[in-house]
C-alpha cells in the first residue's frame, strides 16, 4: 500500500498529525484529509513542507513513497 508522501514525511519526523498542525497553523483534521489525498491551497502547501524541511513539490506533486530531507 501506498502511503501519502505527508504521512511518510511526518512520521519519519516523529511528528503526530497534531504536532504537524501546530507548527503549519493547521488542523490536526486539516492534516488527516490531505494525508487521505485532500489537496490543500498553495500557501498551505508551502507552510506544510517547510514545517518538515522539504520541498512543497516533493510531498504534493506525485513524490515517490520516501521524502527525503532537504538539503
Amino acid at each position: 500500500m501506498r502511503h501519502h508522501p505527508l504521512l511518510v514525511a511526518r512520521a519519519e519526523r516523529g511528528l503526530s498529525q497534531a504536532d504537524l498542525g501546530r507548527l503549519t497553523g493547521l488542523s490536526d483534521s486539516a492534516i488527516s484529509r490531505i494525508e487521505r489525498g485532500g489537496t490543500p491551497h498553495a500557501a498551505n502547501q508551502v507552510r506544510i513542507a517547510r514545517a518538515l524541511g522539504v520541498r512543497a513539490e516533493d510531498i504534493f506533486l506525485g513524490a515517490p513513497d520516501r521524502v527525503a530531507l532537504a538539503s
